[in-house]
Formats: structure tokens, C-alpha cells, sequence
């Protein structure tokens, strides 16, 4: 079986339940962004710490945002190895079109220009999108020049886990006072992170369309369910991995991550103002994991032949080849007999979570929003 860091290949063996005796306090490691120093290798994941639920109860949460802990109403416990946040958007703003010949659009542009000057915006090539882009103050990317002249906008792709947000406000405050009002994301990534190692054969997604599984050194080290040009497309990784061989940074623990990335909730936009859409979605409904080293009767029937495979090649790749009476029945048993997960699956973590997080978030753009609509720009 050959080995392929970076295309699709067959899982192969991968032994090994989820661990919780590796676990790894997120919620520690969070509470000592404020006194720490040097700050702790977790920082490098989230400079934002207020942003994510693990921080809730570290860092105080306005108490005008009026943000019910529903961790607590629901009795529902995020572990202290568990954390979610949102780890990409791209916002589009609404622009007027790019000319100089109305007062309106020329204050507009000229303003732009400046901000994005300041900001040493380092121009790219553009995409079949849009005809200008580039980075600005390294945690942004921007994008305007429609290239459907009858609708234009401005695209702000950032990541609030690690963007330096207070430079937001400058970029912000070239719109108009109602652009919120009017504006939507294009894209929300929701990542769960677990600090411990969960073997990546467990996990299943029903009904998505396009499936692939990457390895390295013969362990699975991603997975993903559905197109990256879908509505919705779900990503599992090895975190720690990912940052050791991207970024050299070694976090000296495991962590798995579990992303989201949902470009339309049931065919329509996501509407900045619209919080409800995104709370009242769950994208990881369709994502459970199963244990498949509980404590699972030996046999040499056909459950055996199928649990055998589950473990060799994943219990997607083993279920897709059973049909649903079958499928379900497997499956049914797998969770009868194996003892309870030592984590929240991610539909749980999202239900509980999400709305607390989301607002939290909604705010802070806001907020963001309104400081630089008091900006003066000379």
C-alpha cells in the first residue's frame, strides 16, 4: 500500500481507541494568556482566547451582550480538554462601483486606498472573482473589483482566533453607517479542537457526496467529508501535526481538530444580522464517532468481518459497503456495547455552545464597527 502525504489514499490499520489519559487542559493553558510570559504554545492557536468557549469563565463577557451560559442552563459540560471557535469568515461589505466621476464614490475609494496603504496592503493577483487582492497587516485579506459590475462588494477574509481585530476597525470604518445592516459572511469555519488523540477511524458523516482520507507514515491524519466548493464541508485533522510541519511550532501534546466550513445554510446567505440561521443550524449533525475498541462480543459472524474492516480501513469506508438495514443494525450494536465516549461529540459541543460563542463574536464586529465610524481620515 503505498504512502501519500498529500493526495487521497487508502486508510490501512490504525490501532488505538481514544485516549483520555493523554488529555490536555485547554482551559489551564487559556487562563494564563493574561499573566503568563513567555505565553504558553497555545497562544499561537488562539490569540483571541476571549473568542473561544473554553475561555468562558476565564474572561469576563460584557454584561450588556446579555449571553445566557447555557453550559450551565443545559447541564450540558464542556471538558477542559474540549474548545470551540470560529476559525475563519469572510465578510462581504457592499461598495459602490470603482470610479472617481460622483463625490460619494471618490470619499469612498480614497479613503480605502489610504487604510489599506497604512495597513502596507501587499497586493496578489487577483482571482476569477475578483480583479484586486492582497494581504493587509498580514492577518487580512481583502479583496474589491467585482468582477460582476452589476454587484460589487469588498471581501475581508480573516481569522478572529488569530487576527489582531482591533486593526479591523480602520478597515470598518470606510463603510457606510449601515453596512452591517446589509452585510454577509460567504464563509464561517466552526473548528472543535480535542487535546487528546481520538483514533480517526471512528468517525462517520451520512450523505455527503465527496469523501477522502489522507495519510502519513501510515496514520490517518485527515479526513474530509464533502467538497471544499459545498455548502457544507467537515474537515478532521491532526492539529498538532499540521502546526509542527506548517509553522514549527511544537505544542508537546495532541490535538485533534474537528472544522466546519459552511458557505450557505440551506441554499441562502448568511446574513450578518441574522444570528438565529447559524445557531439554529447544526452542522455536525450528520458527524458521529464510534468507538470501535469498546468492549464489542468477539465472533467470527459477519458483525466480526465488519468491525474487522471498521478497524483496518474506517467505519465509513466498512458501513458504505452494507445496506441501511444492515448498516444500521452494525452500528446500533457498536454503540450497545461500547462503553460511553470520554468526550462530547461535535453536535453536542455546537448545540450548547454555539449561540454564546456566535453573539460573543457578532458583538465584537460590531463593536469593532461603530469605533470606526468615529474615525476621522484626513
Amino acid at each position: 500500500m503505498s504512502e501519500n502525504k498529500e493526495g487521497p489514499c487508502p486508510l490501512g490499520a490504525e490501532k488505538g481507541p481514544a485516549n483520555l489519559n493523554t488529555a490536555f487542559n485547554i482551559h489551564e493553558e487559556l487562563s494564563k494568556f493574561k499573566t503568563a510570559f513567555p505565553l504558553p504554545p497555545l497562544s499561537e492557536i488562539y490569540r483571541n482566547p476571549s473568542l473561544t468557549e473554553g475561555s468562558n469563565g476565564i474572561y469576563s463577557i460584557n454584561k450588556s451582550e446579555n449571553v445566557p451560559n447555557f453550559t450551565r442552563k443545559n447541564r450540558f459540560s464542556l471538558n477542559n480538554f474540549e474548545n470551540i471557535s470560529i476559525d475563519k469568515v469572510s465578510l462581504l461589505l457592499n461598495a459602490p462601483a470603482n470610479r472617481r466621476d460622483t463625490p460619494y464614490c471618490k470619499q469612498y475609494w480614497d479613503k480605502l486606498e489610504k487604510v489599506l496603504d497604512f495597513g502596507h496592503f501587499v497586493r496578489g493577483e487577483g482571482n476569477s472573482l475578483y480583479e484586486y487582492t492582497g494581504k493587509w497587516f498580514e492577518d487580512y485579506f481583502v479583496s474589491w473589483g467585482f468582477r460582476d459590475k452589476a454587484m460589487q462588494n469588498i471581501k475581508i477574509e480573516f481569522n478572529p482566533n488569530k487576527a489582531d481585530l482591533d486593526s479591523l476597525a480602520l478597515l470598518l470604518g470606510c463603510m457606510k453607517g449601515h453596512a452591517l445592516s446589509v452585510a454577509r459572511f460567504s464563509r464561517i469555519d466552526i473548528a472543535i479542537d480535542y487535546a487528546m488523540y481520538i483514533n480517526p477511524l471512528g468517525w462517520r458523516a451520512d450523505n455527503f457526496i465527496q469523501e477522502k482520507a489522507y495519510k502519513v507514515a501510515g496514520l490517518v491524519k485527515t479526513l474530509y467529508f464533502g467538497s471544499p466548493q459545498s455548502d457544507l464541508q467537515i474537515r478532521i485533522y491532526d492539529k498538532a501535526t499540521e502546526l509542527r510541519d506548517k509553522q514549527k511550532i511544537e505544542l508537546g501534546y495532541e490535538l485533534w481538530r474537528v472544522e466546519a466550513q459552511i458557505r450557505s445554510i440551506q441554499g441562502k446567505s448568511i446574513d450578518f444580522p441574522d444570528s438565529d440561521k447559524v445557531i439554529n443550524f447544526n452542522p455536525f449533525d450528520r458527524l458521529v464517532y464510534y468507538d470501535l475498541y469498546g468492549h464489542i462480543p468477539a465472533g467470527k459472524g459477519s458483525f466480526a468481518l465488519f468491525l474487522d474492516s471498521a478497524r483496518a480501513y474506517g467505519i465509513q469506508h466498512a458501513s458504505s459497503c452494507l445496506n441501511w438495514h444492515t448498516r444500521n443494525k452494525y452500528l446500533a450494536k457498536i454503540k450497545e456495547y461500547g462503553p460511553p465516549l470520554p468526550f462530547n461529540q461535535p453536535a453536542e459541543i455546537y448545540k450548547n455552545c454555539i449561540k454564546s460563542l456566535y453573539i460573543r463574536f457578532l458583538n465584537r464586529i460590531t463593536d469593532l464597527f461603530q469605533k470606526g465610524q468615529q474615525y476621522k481620515f484626513a
